[in-house]
């Protein structure tokens, strides 16, 4: 059966430690019900995880003991960060969340020429990031940066050598061709344009300042649906079922 896994500011080198967070202890004792005996993940967001024990439950706190020893998980390899142009608020978070969910590393929210601002909550994006991580059993959540101008963006990647896509429907390459030429490329960054696409001026701007352009097919899609398929590619470059 496959254990809960619950990521928190744990000190995963003691033998014997105490959850807590108050949130956290409700959603092990009543939410999940797990009580003395059984065995969960814990976390520390950073990239190291254990397997512990729970050996007590009350109000105030959960005690655990540690069953196998804290191993670091590297998720620096193929790191993927995605720059995507601030949506409307139910799209954003379903980005956000399926972004982290396939592995996305770091999130951007852009300010670009057709960008209408439709009532963000980073903190409640930074909850449901904390929350796929979790979900899909990864050892460290997702950066959210604050929301960024993407002219800001082009003057800072201007002529940089790592790998800096592109979407857009008007490509000539598809993004699978892309990063299959660079698959040995260890960081890449995607732009995902917003509800009213990429403006001719950010398009010259960014092919100006080295982007690579790629398409992700012949079809228009939401910014979501386009956040969440580039992302999973390009967070599963190197995996040979995409090569």
């Amino acid at each position: 059966m496959k254990m809960h896994r619950f990521i928190g500011d744990f000190d995963l080198s003691k033998a014997n430690s105490k959850i807590n967070d108050k949130k956290l202890i409700h959603q092990i004792s009543n939410v999940l019900h797990l009580h003395t005996g059984k065995k969960i993940i814990l976390s520390d967001g950073k990239g190291s995880e254990a397997i512990v024990m729970i050996t007590g439950v009350d109000k105030d706190k959960i005690a655990v003991k540690l069953d196998k020893a804290a191993q670091t998980i590297d998720e620096s390899l193929g790191r993927t960060v995605l720059y995507c142009a601030l949506l409307k608020k139910e799209n954003f978070e379903l980005a956000a969340q399926k972004a982290a969910e396939v592995g996305v590393t770091e999130i951007i929210p852009l300010l670009t020429d057709k960008t209408v601002k439709k009532n963000f909550k980073p903190l409640r994006v930074q909850k449901i990031l904390h929350e796929a991580a979790e979900q899909s059993g990864r050892a460290t959540v997702p950066h959210l940066r604050e929301i960024t101008p993407f002219k800001k963006i082009l003057e800072a990647l201007h002529g940089t050598k790592e790998l800096n896509i592109f979407l857009d429907l008007t490509a000539e390459k598809n993004i699978l061709a892309v990063l299959n030429q660079r698959e040995h490329n260890k960081h890449v960054r995607l732009f995902i344009g917003p509800e009213g696409g990429w403006s001719d001026n950010e398009r010259a701007a960014a092919k100006n300042a080295g982007f690579i352009f790629a398409s992700l097919g012949d079809f228009t899609l939401r910014g979501e649906t386009a956040a969440i398929i580039a992302s999973y590619l390009a967070s599963n470059r190197n995996s040979c079922f995409l090569l």
